[in-house]
């Protein structure tokens, strides 16, 4: 698996969670995206794959996209 793409969001509010969303290539031409997300507090852990099989490197970065930006409507900011 290699990384394509990593980002990581920040929550703005009140707690310490924060997201993290990496674009991974499986294999040659078929992507994954992965989502991590953290509650450091309530030492709360997920792991989601937000695609439910290998997509295109075009879909893949649709889906990464689009997870940022509903991220940043609930309240989310990129990661400095």
């Amino acid at each position: 698996m290699n990384l394509i793409k990593r980002t990581t969001l920040h929550y703005q509010g009140n707690s310490d969670s924060n997201c993290e969303i990496n674009l991974w290539e499986v294999e040659e031409e078929k992507y994954e995206v992965i989502l991590i997300q953290k509650v450091l507090k309530g030492y709360y852990y997920k792991l989601d794959t937000k695609t439910k099989e290998t997509v295109s490197l075009a879909e893949a970065e649709k889906i990464f996209y689009r997870f940022i930006r509903d991220k940043k409507k609930r309240g989310f900011a990129l990661a400095s």
